[in-house]
C-alpha cells in the first residue's frame, strides 16, 4: 500500500520539530519516506464532505487546499496559563519536572503530566 500512498506532513513550525537535534532526523526518516513535509503550515479548515484540508502559510499568507483520504490533527499544546507564570513553571512556561520521574524540581510533592491544548 505504501507505494500507492501520498504522505504530507504539515506543522506551523519553521522546522519538522522544535528541537534542531530531532528535527535533522526526523527530516532524513522523512526525505528516505517519501514524506512530503510543508513548515510554517497552519490548518485552518476541514472541509470532512469533500475531504479537503485548508492551510495557509504563515510566511506568504498563501491558502491552499489540499485532499486527502485520512487526516491526522494533533491540536497545538501550550503551557496552561493557571501555572504558566507561577513558581511551578519553568522559563519556557510548563512545570519544571525531572523527565524521568515528573516530580517538580523545586517542590518534592508536586507532580505533573500532560499538557493543555488551546482550542479557539
Amino acid at each position: 500500500m505504501r507505494d500507492k500512498c501520498t504522505l504530507t506532513y504539515h506543522t506551523a513550525l519553521p522546522a519538522i520539530f522544535g528541537i534542531p537535534k530531532y528535527a535533522a532526523a526526523l527530516s532524513a526518516v522523512a526525505k528516505e519516506k517519501g514524506c512530503g513535509v510543508e513548515t510554517r503550515s497552519h490548518l485552518v479548515e476541514v472541509r470532512g464532505d469533500s475531504k479537503e484540508a485548508v492551510f495557509e502559510n504563515l510566511d506568504s499568507g498563501e491558502v491552499t487546499t489540499e485532499k486527502f483520504d485520512m487526516l491526522h490533527v494533533g491540536p497545538p499544546c501550550a503551557p496552561n496559563p493557571a501555572y504558566a507564570e507561577s513558581p511551578l513553571a519553568d522559563a519556557a512556561g510548563w512545570v519544571d519536572v525531572n523527565k524521568h520521574t515528573l516530580q517538580h524540581n523545586t517542590y518534592p510533592n508536586v507532580f505533573a503530566i500532560g499538557s493543555y491544548v488551546q482550542l479557539q
